[in-house]
């Protein structure tokens, strides 16, 4: 974990929700979804395991579906660094105009645990692209790698489950695939890839949705109640 911020790992604590519901499925309560260093501990070998499939068989030059992210826009940080002067904050920018993701790991260090965490953190993540599966690779921003791929959920994401129909190909033939092999699996990760992101904005865009209705189920026995919040 120390590693991995040192190097410009974005550790975005954007707290989750876990609704609870009765035993006919109506929302009775929404809490924080509480981690535990157990939880870093596990994502931690999960990143590695990604890291190094997407390295060994990038240099193979095999047919792959890596998971990409890519530097947020020029524009969009120095917009970003207009809400973050209001907390004393500023993301650096070279003078080739590229961005370190080590320039936003530092500011979420240092607003841990303050007032404005949430906040900034939102904004950070605002101004941030949308990871997307592609068949090149382009490294990963977010977690400050080269060479990343979703690999560890064959049983729950497509682009895993077909990384691992590639690499059984490989270690059954010793790592020696045919052209035939290489061409046809080339042009189904081109398909399969743009697929699976397409699908991901769907199921996010449910997910979002499913639990604002949840939500707005507990708090229909709250109208008229006052709370604190942020906006």
């Amino acid at each position: 974990m120390y590693f991995k911020k040192e190097n410009g790992y974005l550790n975005l604590e954007i707290p989750e929700s876990k609704i609870i519901l009765d035993e006919n499925g109506v929302a009775i309560d929404v809490k924080k979804y509480e981690t535990y260093f157990a939880n870093e501990i596990i994502e931690q070998f999960m990143l590695i395991a990604n890291e190094t499939v997407a390295e060994k068989f990038y240099w193979l030059q095999a047919p792959f579906i890596y998971r990409n992210h890519e530097a947020p826009d020029v524009d969009k940080v120095k917009e970003l660094n207009k809400s973050l002067y209001n907390f004393g904050y500023k993301i650096k920018i070279s003078k080739e105009e590229i961005i370190y993701p080590n320039e936003f790991a530092k500011i979420l260090e240092d607003v841990k645990g303050k007032d404005e965490e949430k906040v900034v953190s939102t904004l950070i993540l605002r101004t941030l692209k949308v990871a997307r599966y592609e068949s090149e690779n382009k490294g990963h921003f977010g977690i400050a790698s080269k060479y990343y791929c979703h690999f560890t959920s064959p049983i729950r994401r497509y682009p895993d489950l077909y990384i691992h129909r590639i690499i059984s190909m490989y270690i059954n033939n010793n790592y020696n695939v045919n052209e035939t092999f290489i061409n046809t699996y080339s042009e189904q990760a081109v398909k399969y890839a743009e697929r699976s992101s397409d699908r991901e904005k769907i199921a996010q865009k449910v997910e979002r949705e499913s639990e604002e209705i949840k939500k707005a189920e507990y708090m229909q026995s709250k109208i008229g109640n006052e709370y604190e919040g942020i906006i």
